[in-house]
């Protein structure tokens, strides 16, 4: 009987894993195409206006202009340096509505993405159920592209039949 329980339980984990990996790609992915998708589009009218400069024209482009628009407009889905606590007070409301008991450890080591955005690296550790973590999973969902899961840890806790879920995380801030 303790050996089908067991495997039962190292069955659940396994899915529950896979579950987390699928909606951490899902996640993550349309960021990373969008992001390539404009970095192409930059590069392509860098090259255009380095070409229109040597021929004596300015930077007139609609295109170009259009593009600066776009940024703007995705950089304010970020929050500013400064602002940490609206971030801490989010996934404390999102805890309370799955339902798990979270713990949040910043570190403290800052990394320059580039010339407008710091990453800040991040943990969290939560325990509930199946249900609230997955629930607070989907409501992380909605923070993108202010926080990326970068790897999620699941074990069960035999006392309290409760899962336990670490992640790692990344917070992204503009300067």
């Amino acid at each position: 009987m303790l050996k089908k329980y067991n495997q039962y339980s190292l069955f659940i984990i396994i899915i529950f894993a896979l579950i987390l990996l699928l909606i951490t790609v899902l996640i993550n992915l349309p960021f990373f195409l969008f992001s390539q998708k404009i970095n192409q589009k930059l590069q392509a009218e860098t090259a255009k206006q380095q070409t229109a400069a040597t021929a004596g024209q300015g930077i007139d482009s609609t295109e170009f202009k259009i593009l600066v628009n776009k940024i703007a407009a995705y950089e304010n889905q970020f929050s500013a340096v400064g602002t940490e606590l609206n971030l801490i007070v989010t996934l404390e409301n999102i805890a309370k509505t799955a339902n798990v008991t979270q713990k949040l450890t910043f570190n403290q080591t800052k990394k320059n993405t580039n010339e407008r955005l710091i990453t800040v690296p991040a943990n969290i550790e939560l325990e509930g159920n199946y249900t609230g973590i997955m629930n607070y999973l989907m409501a992380l969902k909605t923070l993108k592209p202010r926080i990326s899961a970068q790897s999620v840890e699941l074990e069960l806790a035999e006392e309290t039949a409760l899962l336990k879920a670490k992640l790692a995380v990344e917070t992204y801030w503009l300067k």
